[in-house]
């Protein structure tokens, strides 16, 4: 018998957008993709760089992203944390167990 699931597809596509816009909207993010090679495509998949593990109300984001040169790389990952957890919580039912930021890169600007 397949276990039934917490939360609805709704649920699941904001809680996607939230983070996915959150973490776009971040001071020295330059983009959003799960793999290096995609930092530089017109990827098709509408919140690349953002996966979700749902559990009954609580929610674990893992969130890979390019930074732009210069930015501070530690601040930009703890905002990234901070601002997403506390737009999920404040706009959700769901509560943040846990944020993982990965730079799979540096975009250098002219």
């Amino acid at each position: 018998m397949a276990k039934k699931k917490s939360y609805t597809v709704q649920e699941e596509n904001l809680l996607l957008s939230i983070a996915y816009n959150t973490a776009c909207q971040t001071e020295g993010v330059a983009s959003l993709a799960k793999e290096p090679r995609l930092l530089f495509k017109n990827h098709k998949k509408k919140y690349s760089g953002i996966k979700l593990l749902i559990s009954g109300e609580y929610v674990a984001a893992d969130v890979t992203i390019a930074a732009y040169y210069g930015s501070k790389i530690p601040e930009v990952a703890f905002s990234i944390q901070k601002r997403i957890k506390t737009e999920i919580e404040g706009s959700t039912r769901f509560k943040i167990r846990t944020v993982n930021v990965n730079v799979i890169g540096v975009i250098f600007t002219s």
